[in-house]
């Protein structure tokens, strides 16, 4: 009969189980080591982060804020931005470039000359594409990557959004949200019918409200047809109703003007929230309804800007990163280079601007750079 040492087993056991630890503890030092020890180049995110506090400051829920194009705004108070190291000491930059639907430049705030050279294009999810694609290409995209089903209408989305003024991809998250794109929708039953406002088709039209408009039919079944069977008449309707709301309350909402309106909601839980929206947020709301009651969505905005952003919202070209070098013209005329930077960001969104109050289309360009490497903040 054999006897196992027991002791010794687990002495050789511990022994063993010392070296592993020893190991992992080892491989996790060095890697530690190896990364903080790393040249780590910020100045990347030093762009990112500007641009991120002049983009928040500037552009309101898809809207540019008022007073930009005329210059009345102070950029640097505004953005709550450190003044001196831009002009002073040079070690941030930034360029804004404004142009309205047919790529007229209307805004720049530098008008030094920005040269760049391009090293990773391509969207934030990493495909590559080219820098600037169409509306049209932007939205049968987004329906290819999220609803197929929208595909037929994608043209109207497009003429739509070039008549009135609204955001395509705005337009499309909007008939997501109602329809899921079937032409047949509808909000009508046994209870709820065409006197109770039940809504038909892509956009959800309102068939009391609306029938005898547009060109509809008085006839409420005749309406109805044309509702479901003439997809392209909704859409325009639908982005018609939408581009009205955008002046609801004189494109201000107000606790006090929510509590004036009779049909609007008057529970303390939502009106602070209903106040809150202005831009496409307000004309959503509109577009919905401004009741709080028992059948109403209440989270309609959220849920419809949520698709939005699914869809791509407002981004206009990927985010890329370059090496920007800053030319200015010397007192001969002569092009000089004024400032380079290695590190650079530049991203373009679409946007809605006042003019001449109507609302228009354009295109926001940020550019932004630093030469610095987190020793000094950009923000006040």
């Amino acid at each position: 009969m054999r006897i196992l040492n027991k002791k010794g087993a687990e002495k050789l056991f511990s022994i063993w189980w010392f070296f592993v630890l020893a190991i992992v503890g080892g491989g996790i030092t060095i890697g530690v080591l190896m990364h903080y020890s790393a040249d780590i180049d910020v100045r990347y995110l030093e762009s990112d982060i500007l641009y991120d506090k002049i983009n928040d400051c500037l552009v309101n829920q898809g809207f540019l804020i008022n007073g930009l194009i005329t210059k009345t705004v102070d950029i640097f108070n505004k953005c709550n931005l450190e003044k001196s190291l831009f002009e002073e000491e040079g070690d941030f930059y930034f360029k804004i470039e404004i142009s309205d639907k047919d790529n007229k430049q209307i805004f720049s705030n530098d008008e030094k000359q920005v040269f760049t050279e391009e090293k990773d294009v391509g969207l934030t999810n990493g495909e590559e594409i080219d820098k600037k694609f169409s509306d049209l290409d932007r939205v049968k995209k987004a329906i290819k990557e999220k609803n197929s089903a929208c595909a037929p209408y994608a043209d109207r989305i497009v003429e739509s959004s070039n008549k009135y003024g609204i955001d395509s991809l705005l337009i499309l998250s909007l008939m997501m949200q109602e329809s899921n794109c079937k032409k047949d929708a509808s909000s009508e039953s046994q209870i709820f019918g065409f006197e109770q406002g039940a809504s038909y088709g892509l956009m959800q039209i309102n068939g009391k409200n609306e029938c005898g408009k547009h060109g509809l039919d008085s006839d409420k079944e005749k309406c109805k047809n044309e509702l479901f069977n003439n997809p392209e008449l909704n859409i325009e309707i639908g982005v018609k109703i939408l581009k009205s709301k955008y002046n609801d309350f004189g494109g201000k909402v107000t606790e006090e003007k929510l509590l004036s309106c009779e049909k609007c909601c008057h529970d303390s839980n939502y009106i602070k929230k209903y106040a809150s929206y202005t831009g496409d947020s307000l004309a959503l709301r509109g577009y919905n309804g401004w009741g709080c009651g028992k059948n109403a969505d209440t989270n309609f905005v959220e849920n419809v800007r949520g698709r939005y952003n699914e869809l791509g919202g407002s981004i206009l070209t990927s985010n890329f990163e370059t090496e920007c070098k800053i030319q200015e013209e010397n007192e001969d005329g002569e092009k000089i280079e004024a400032k380079y930077f290695p590190k650079c960001t530049i991203k373009e969104e679409n946007i809605l601007y006042y003019e001449s109050n109507e609302i228009k289309k354009g295109v926001i360009k940020i550019i932004t750079a630093s030469n610095q490497e987190g020793e000094k903040f950009m923000i006040k």
